[in-house]
């Protein structure tokens, strides 16, 4: 009897033991379980934060690019349309009401501070002058074949914009006759003031392309 006790007993004390030992070794994978399911998202936030870091560094860097080619492509822009005066603002195109001021020879760019304008600026003036290029452009058969060619045009123009006359003064001869034949079918704009039209009515062009 004794013996069956002690038995029993054994067997109990086994039984807590194993229970125990499967108790805490349950708490110790869920805790494992835990911690590894805390480092792997830890992981995960950091790789995703720095993702993001990337793809903004990324964004910013191309948005400055193509604000820095914007701003190259606007000087070069700029550069083309005072190129394309020539010598516009010669003292032989300004008006006549400037009376001491004819003959002076500023160039263009420095025109819209000078009271022998008229009231036109440097400004609208380009403008103007780049409307005439475009115009005749717009009537070359194909302006890629003149790519990088250029001529001086001597326009005469009507105060409506129409052309009264033009001839060319130097410049590739292929393309001054094919501008001198767009000219012609060429549909100039007006003027957009009287001032401008003072100082462009009888005026040179560098026709570039």
């Amino acid at each position: 009897k004794a013996a069956a006790e002690a038995k029993k007993k054994a067997e109990a004390e086994a039984a807590k033991a194993a229970a125990e030992a499967k108790k805490k070794a349950d708490a110790e994978a869920a805790k494992a379980a835990a911690e590894a399911k805390k480092k792997a998202d830890a992981a995960a936030a950091k790789a995703a934060a720095e993702a993001k870091k990337k793809a903004d560094a990324a964004a910013a860097k191309a948005a400055a690019d193509a604000k820095k080619k914007a701003a190259a492509e606007k000087a070069a822009a700029a550069e083309g349309v005072d190129d394309l005066l020539g010598d516009l603002s010669s003292g032989k195109n300004a008006p006549k009401t400037g009376g001491g001021a004819k003959g002076n020879g500023q160039p263009s760019k420095d025109s819209g501070t000078s009271g022998a304008n008229g009231g036109a600026t440097g400004a609208d003036i380009s403008a103007y002058a780049k409307q005439i290029q475009v115009a005749i452009q717009s009537r070359l058969y194909d302006a890629s074949l003149y790519q990088g060619k250029q001529c001086v045009l001597h326009i005469s123009l009507a105060p409506d914009g129409s052309l009264k006359s033009i001839t060319s003064e130097g410049g590739d001869p292929a393309l001054c006759q094919a501008a001198l034949m767009a000219a012609k079918t060429a549909k100039i704009p007006k003027p957009p003031s009287q001032a401008v039209y003072e100082k462009i009515k009888d005026a040179k062009l560098d026709f570039k392309l």
